[in-house]
């Protein structure tokens, strides 16, 4: 019985762990893939380079693409000339649209982008959040996946905290190190439960940055503020439970075996 509580253990540990690290590694999957690429050449499309803007679609690529002509698929004119971006009217809202490549030798899986049709005040030019800029992730799914990836790495971390601490006083090592290991669980549940309250807080701040008139530098700084200290949170967690992982196979050496 007691082999059954510590394999138990162990294994809501690794799931809490695991359920942890795929929601550090899907946001740092997502968001370094949510940058602008070229339509024509599939590169990424560095903001600070000239850049040229078809003229029927307004997708933007390399300057240096120019002779190959508009890279999405679509009906009218593929030329493509320089273009004032700022000429284009912003919005409410941040406004994507989903677009094709038109190249059929190009993977499946990167011809379908998104274009940002129309920019609000919390879009940021200097990350290439223009009018035209093609992604492969948009800035808003982007968020949106990790809200709901979020959501449910949080609910396996809070259901395993539980198992783990029902188990924790059936599994050796005992003594200290159990009581060790007991705090370093109750603690990483505590963040748990705080990260998922903090997630829903976030959420709603950063609705606050999609207005008609923009954001505020004060109101950025309260999303910025909020978002680090959920992120902080994680990583601690995280911290919290590899410890009590690595202490739940220690084994008390015998006296004398020295």
């Amino acid at each position: 019985m007691r082999r059954s509580f510590a394999a138990l253990h162990v294994v809501a540990l690794g799931l809490w762990l695991g359920a942890l690290a795929f929601s550090f590694l899907l946001a740092k999957t997502l968001f370094e893939r949510a940058v602008p690429v070229c339509p024509a050449c599939q590169k990424v499309r560095d903001v600070d380079s000239p850049s040229v803007r078809c003229v029927t679609c307004g997708a933007l690529h390399h300057a240096a693409c120019a002779s190959r002509g508009c890279g999405l698929e679509h009906a009218g004119g593929h030329e493509l000339r320089s273009g004032d971006v700022s000429a284009v009217a912003t919005t409410s809202l941040g406004v994507f649209a989903r677009v094709k490549v038109g190249d059929d030798k190009v993977a499946p899986e990167r011809r379908l982008l998104w274009m940002l049709t129309a920019t609000s005040g919390a879009q940021r030019p200097d990350k290439g959040e223009v009018p035209g800029a093609c992604f492969e992730l948009p800035r808003e799914g982007v968020g949106d996946a990790l809200a709901r990836a979020f959501d449910l790495s949080q609910a396996i971390s809070i259901a395993m905290a539980a198992v783990a601490l029902l188990t924790v006083l059936l599994v050796p090592p005992g003594g200290a190190l159990r009581f060790i290991r007991g705090g370093l669980l109750l603690g990483a549940f505590a963040l748990a439960v705080y990260g998922l309250g903090a997630a829903h807080g976030v959420a709603e701040k950063r609705l606050l940055l999609e207005t008609p008139e923009g954001p505020t530098q004060v109101v950025r700084d309260d999303f910025n503020r909020s978002h680090g200290m959920s992120f902080a949170a994680n990583l601690a967690e995280g911290v919290l439970v590899l410890v009590a992982f690595a202490l739940a196979g220690e084994r008390k050496v015998p006296a004398g075996n020295g």
